[in-house]
């Protein structure tokens, strides 16, 4: 079927595949992979595709091919995809057998499969090769004009070398050298003092305890002694 449509001045070129048995549920899962591409890569695509609806896709799209370039003479390179659809169509109601006299209902869908082709415009790319050629042409230049600025900021401020950090530390004088070592020497000859312990809570309570028991054998002591003293005289 060939139907040449006109718009915006554009000239298309449809094929339909009317009733096919797919449902259109399935038939979109493939047109979808083929809407605005390229004739080309579309065939390629539809080729390598393993769904059911892909042979059917494929010859629709070959037949726009074949009326966009018998009618008018194109060149299928220069030929897309412009517009796919899938529209549904009527349903086959259909009946099975199960057990016990009964019948289950089946669904049998179809779908109305069209693809549109035309002509690609021809895009002057020559100004975008040309800002792609200057771009290309500059960055060298920029990066060569970088380079020197880096490498002076480097050897502007070079790192002191030991030599320069030793001369810039302060030097000691003659006398305090010697009262440095004299100190020294001091601290190696004092004896070591020998730290008090500090009485501890336990030490404490043990000290009490002991005072309290010598208190009180001295009391009683003191108690047998008069009481012997007493008996004499009597």
């Amino acid at each position: 079927m060939v139907a040449q449509v006109t718009e915006n001045g554009e000239a298309q070129y449809a094929a339909t595949h009317r009733f096919a048995r797919i449902s259109a549920r399935k038939a979109r899962l493939v047109v979808d992979l083929i809407r605005g591409a390229p004739v080309e890569k579309a065939l390629r695509d539809l080729e390598t595709c393993l769904r059911r609806a892909a042979p059917m896709v494929r010859k629709v799209l070959r037949s726009a091919i074949a009326n966009a370039t018998q009618a008018s003479g194109l060149e299928a390179e220069k030929l897309f995809v412009s517009r796919a659809i899938v529209n549904e169509g009527p349903t086959f109601k259909r009946w099975r057998p199960r057990a016990m006299g009964r019948a289950y209902p089946r669904t049998k869908r179809t779908c109305h499969i069209e693809i549109t082709v035309s002509e690609r415009d021809e895009v002057d790319e020559t100004p975008r090769r040309v800002a792609e050629a200057v771009a290309a042409a500059a960055a060298p230049e920029a990066v060569a004009e970088r380079k020197p600025a880096e490498t002076g900021s480097a050897t502007a401020e070079p790192a002191p070398s030991k030599g320069e950090k030793e001369a810039a530390r302060p030097k000691k004088s003659a006398d305090g050298e010697k009262k440095a070592k004299k100190a020294k020497a001091t601290k190696k000859t004092a004896p070591a003092k020998s730290k008090k312990k500090k009485p501890t809570a336990k030490s404490a309570k043990s000290s009490k305890t002991a005072s309290s028991k010598t208190a009180k054998s001295s009391k009683k002591s003191k108690s047998s002694g008069t009481a012997k003293k007493k008996k004499k005289k009597n």
